[in-house]
């Protein structure tokens, strides 16, 4: 059975989905999705390898590890939303744990919520910074509003789906937390790391490196009138894909 108050979208219509590829965002000049952009990409084929599977050419091994950070909105003057709460990513032996407990959001809604971060062997952008949650200082079109695109420059690439199979690397699932009639939700998920490690070395040359990376939730009421110039992702409507709330990850724990 499904936690308290993870459920997909099964039966509310349209999946939570990327649609078509978005290839290329001017920002950063690095692709934003990479094979996260196609709604029917071809899957990654895991490495047979060791229980820790090696590091991408210049990365550390991934160390064990618990990893924190606190949920803050994101676009909060626009969507009226006060999303708060933590999460909380554990690294022991062959298993990762990640946990989200939020609140402050839409009632019995389906969130995206994904793993960003920045591709190179560090996990910090060309200027030496890890990522972090973008701010309002992002919008670069002065909407006022921080959609998707404008999230590279501060924060990297989507990476990992947070949806019942993080593994699977399939943006598209349709089994991402939805919210209760109190706005909260609770997604706790256990993987292999092996397969993990071995699926993001394959598709970005990259680990998880929780220590450099951001969680964003995204989402808001189904139908919700957006300006045009806030950008989506293929042929998603905005209102599904605006960020909400964003968290930045903490080593506070062996």
């Amino acid at each position: 059975m499904p936690q308290r108050g993870f459920e997909g979208m099964v039966g509310q219509g349209r999946p939570w989905g990327w649609g078509r590829c978005l290839h290329h965002v001017a920002q950063a000049g690095m692709a934003l999705l990479g094979v996260w952009g196609c709604a029917h990409a071809a899957p990654v084929t895991p490495v047979l390898g060791a229980r820790h599977p090696a590091a991408p050419s210049g990365q550390a091994p991934l160390q064990d590890g618990v990893y924190e950070g606190a949920i803050a909105p994101l676009n909060e003057r626009k969507t009226r939303l006060a999303p708060q709460g933590h999460v909380r990513v554990t690294v022991h032996g062959d298993t990762v744990r990640v946990l989200v407990v939020a609140s402050g959001l839409g009632p019995r809604q389906v969130y995206g919520q994904q793993i960003q971060g920045f591709l190179t062997p560090s996990g910090r952008d060309g200027a030496g910074n890890s990522a972090h949650c973008a701010t309002l200082a992002q919008d670069s079109n002065h909407d006022g509003y921080v959609d998707v695109p404008e999230t590279v420059a501060s924060s990297g690439m989507m990476l990992v789906p947070l949806n019942a199979q993080p593994a699977a690397m399939d943006m598209t699932a349709p089994t991402y937390p939805r919210s209760l009639a109190d706005g909260t939700y609770h997604y706790d998920v256990t993987l292999k790391r092996t397969r993990l490690e071995n699926r993001l070395a394959r598709a970005f040359n990259t680990s998880l490196l929780p220590a450099t990376r951001v969680i964003y939730l995204h989402g808001v009421a189904p139908g919700k009138a957006l300006p045009r110039s806030v950008s989506t992702i293929g042929f998603q409507p905005a209102w599904q894909t605006l960020p909400v709330a964003c968290a930045l990850l903490v080593k506070v724990g062996g």
